[in-house]
């Protein structure tokens, strides 16, 4: 049998628990996130223009690609929906690979893919969604150097991914500080080490600003990337009734994972502790983001997504599995009736 369809005969053998599809430690199981993003986009896939939004704050990076997608909204939403997928294999292939968990593997995927949906603004291609992707190969290569000898080219990737990242949505260039504060947590590392992160960064800026001086806009990649982008506590519009729902939505999950801490670590080893560690450490960056990022709107939340969305799935697994569903099923509920307020709203 498929196994997709192992997954779904299994989740409805067990009372229709849609987190049973994802608890197992079987790749081929990252099939099931096709169907829940069809569940969490539905309203999205069946009434593109219902949410209607426009990415502001852009990089270099992301204007390239936005001029191509234009008002395309089906291409945008296809886009999207694949990114999402892929991003979610990519989050699982590093739980795998550096033995985060054992079992239930898809969880921490399932959940970050449930935190990319939350709020209309992240139903479609953003910066923060391309820059994403970046963020999880740096993640992936800076726990890497866990217990490594010969490790500094896999500084010098975290440093170049990040960088990168910047380049779509300039706020991710605050990651760098996830990439001292990680090393420090998992090694002794020296003042070489971090010359290394940040010719990573640096690199891929420099490959950047010589392609625009090149074409001679270098004046234009300044005023775009980086002084466009910068801004303290610089918020766009006004708070509204949308904005405290989006960002109650986005509490209730801080909360969990806040204090779910300890049951995360407990009983763990070492290696696993610090590597959940450099995690809450891509959290608290991800807040401090808000600090140089200019036209910040409820969109820049997304920048919370993977570190948020993987710790929600190791606390999901520590806890009751019943528990668990509630939660789930509560925050799924929450998110597709907020989805469809256009529609019930008004």
């Amino acid at each position: 049998m498929h196994p997709l369809q192992n997954r779904i005969t299994f989740a409805a053998q067990n009372k229709g628990n849609v987190l049973t599809l994802f608890r197992t430690n079987q790749i081929s199981g990252a099939l099931s996130f096709l169907l829940y993003l069809f569940i969490l986009r539905g309203v999205d896939i069946l009434f593109p223009y219902q949410h209607a939004w426009q990415p502001t704050a852009m990089g270099v990076a992301s204007e390239w690609i936005f001029q191509y997608i234009g008002d395309n909204m089906r291409l945008d939403d296809i886009l999207s929906f694949s990114l999402l997928f892929i991003q979610a294999i990519l989050i699982t292939v590093v739980v795998r690979k550096h033995q985060i968990l054992m079992t239930e593997i898809l969880l921490p995927s399932a959940f970050f893919i449930l935190a990319s949906c939350a709020i209309p603004a992240f139903l479609h291609l953003s910066p923060q969604m391309l820059a994403n992707t970046f963020i999880i190969l740096a993640l992936d290569q800076l726990i890497v150097t866990y217990r490594k000898n010969n490790f500094a080219h896999h500084l010098f990737n975290v440093g170049f991914w990040i960088g990168l990242a910047s380049l779509f949505y300039f706020s991710y260039i605050t990651f760098i500080l996830l990439a001292f504060l990680g090393l420090s947590s998992i090694r002794t590392f020296s003042v070489r080490e971090i010359l290394m992160i940040l010719s990573g960064a640096l690199v891929a800026y420099f490959l950047a600003g010589a392609y625009y001086f090149l074409i001679d806009q270098f004046p234009y990649f300044l005023e775009h990337q980086c002084y466009q982008n910068f801004g303290i506590l610089d918020f766009k519009g006004s708070l509204s009734i949308n904005t405290f729902v989006e960002l109650g939505i986005f509490t209730i999950m801080l909360i969990m994972v806040l204090f779910g801490y300890g049951n995360m670590i407990f009983r763990k080893n070492i290696s696993i502790q610090k590597k959940i560690g450099i995690f809450y450490f891509a959290l608290f960056v991800s807040l401090g983001s808000l600090f140089i990022q200019s036209n910040v709107d409820t969109a820049h939340l997304a920048i919370l997504t993977v570190p948020l969305g993987f710790l929600l799935g190791v606390w999901a697994k520590e806890i009751s599995p019943n528990m668990a569903e509630v939660f789930h099923l509560f925050l799924v509920v929450v998110i597709l009736v907020w989805q469809a307020f256009p529609f019930w709203g008004n």
